[in-house]
């Protein structure tokens, strides 16, 4: 998950991008609560059946709510697609965050690599 970089990305039409870092986190609590089984606005809650595991959840991005996020929420960091030496950094980052927090382990590293096969 994350917020995106373009203003465009992740906004709701008529609220725009101001306190989308609050909503996201909110909406996180929420999707958690989901995952668990828990009853959601009142009543039961069929989508997610008795004993299903929660989803894993990675945070993407460079700032630092994000590595807050992976921290205190997440089970780990997914860096974009970019040179390996410019994702350590982030791993890094995200390392420091999660022990900073007093997490148990280490989170979940996962990088990014596009590439494209053609006929010439």
């Amino acid at each position: 998950m994350g917020l995106g970089g373009s203003p465009d990305d992740f906004v709701v039409e008529g609220i725009g991008r101001q306190g989308a870092g609050d909503r996201l986190d909110h909406d996180l609590e929420i999707y958690r609560r989901v995952w668990r089984g828990d009853p959601v606005c009142g009543g039961v809650n069929p989508a997610v059946p008795a004993g299903t595991r929660e989803i894993p959840v990675l945070f993407g991005g460079a700032v630092t709510a994000t590595f807050r996020r992976v921290a205190l929420s997440g089970d780990g960091y997914i860096g974009a697609s970019m040179w390996a030496t410019m994702v350590e950094t982030m791993f890094t980052r995200a390392k420091s965050a999660w022990r900073d927090a007093g997490r148990p382990g280490s989170p979940r590293l996962v990088a990014l690599a596009y590439y494209a096969i053609t006929d010439p």
